[in-house]
């Protein structure tokens, strides 16, 4: 599953590469890569279950 988190999401949102630079930067657009992820199938789950 982790997966398809990570290139599901990149290949979902149109995003080929992390565009920021060093650690920090990238973990925080990860963060948010993944945020954005859950949110959408959370959301989709809900809409599912009426």
């Amino acid at each position: 599953m982790a997966g398809f988190a990570y290139f599901g999401s990149r290949i979902l949102s149109g995003l080929a590469a992390l565009r920021l630079r060093g650690t920090e930067k990238v973990s925080g657009e990860w963060e948010l890569v993944t945020l954005a992820y859950h949110m959408k199938r959370l959301w989709n789950l809900k809409l599912a279950a009426g």
